[in-house]
C-alpha cells in the first residue's frame, strides 16, 4: 500500500503568512507610488502663483493612497458668474471656450502606474521565492 498525506495545518499557516506579506508589500508599494506621483505632479504642474503646487498631496485613505490637487485654494469666482471654477480642473482639462489644457495629473499618473506595476511584480516574485520549497 502507498499512502500520501497532506499537512493542511502547515499549508494554512504558510498561506496566511504569504497573504500578510503580500498585503504589507502592496501597502508599501502603493505609498511609494503615490509619493512618486505627487513629486512628479509638483515637477510638471504650472508655477504661475504656486497655489496649485501647494495643493498637490498624497494622502493615506482606508484602501490605500490618493493623490489629489485643487480645492478651496485654487477655486475662485470668475467674472460675474454665480459659480466658481477650480483652476486645477481648468489646468488639467482646459475649457470649451478655448483655454488649452496643460495636464500635470494624467502624465504623472501614467508614469506612476508603470513603476507601480513593476514594484508589485518584483514584490510578488520576492515573496514567492521566500515561500518556495
Amino acid at each position: 500500500m502507498i499512502r500520501t498525506s497532506v499537512n493542511t495545518t502547515q499549508f494554512r499557516a504558510n498561506f496566511a503568512a504569504y497573504a500578510r506579506d503580500v498585503k504589507e508589500m502592496s501597502d508599501q508599494a502603493s505609498e511609494r507610488s503615490a509619493r512618486a506621483m505627487r513629486n512628479q505632479m509638483k515637477r510638471i504642474a504650472p508655477r504661475k502663483t504656486g497655489k496649485l503646487i501647494s495643493t498637490i498631496e498624497a494622502v493615506k485613505v482606508q484602501d490605500g493612497w490618493e493623490v489629489h490637487s485643487g480645492g478651496a485654494v485654487t477655486t475662485k469666482r470668475v467674472g460675474g458668474r454665480s459659480f466658481a471654477f477650480d483652476y486645477a480642473l481648468i489646468q488639467e482639462f482646459g475649457t470649451k471656450s478655448g483655454r488649452r489644457a496643460d495636464p500635470y495629473h494624467r502624465p504623472a499618473r501614467s508614469k506612476a502606474r508603470k513603476s507601480h506595476r513593476a514594484r508589485i511584480r518584483a514584490g510578488i516574485k520576492r515573496i514567492a521565492r521566500k515561500y518556495s520549497p
